[in-house]
């Protein structure tokens, strides 16, 4: 990395999150500086957000794309998801 002039960066954070990942940040011997530059550098790495960003409570899209693409529950077990397939191959037949 080369050396650049720094620059300070002011964010708002409610208390009780700001305390806990001090608390977390401390255990694992990491200033808050530090992760927040970390942070950044993911960013700037990534081209936006390193992680993924969606609505609460919002069923994700059913990974399995073949003929049962329909079903959307996000309670599936991977195993659900493989006897789905096995049932498309014609490896079992469905009951």
């Amino acid at each position: 990395m080369s050396k650049s002039k720094m620059a300070t960066v002011t964010a708002r954070v409610d208390a009780e999150t700001k305390k806990e990942a001090d608390r977390i940040l401390k255990e694992l011997g990491i200033p808050m500086s530090s992760a927040i530059n970390t942070f950044l550098r993911a960013v700037v790495r990534s081209g936006g957000i390193p992680f993924e960003l969606k609505i609460e409570g919002a069923i994700p899209p059913y990974p399995y794309e073949g003929k049962f693409a329909g079903i959307r529950n996000a309670e599936l077990s991977e195993s659900s998801m493989k006897a789905l397939k096995e049932v498309e191959e014609g490896e079992v037949e469905p009951y």
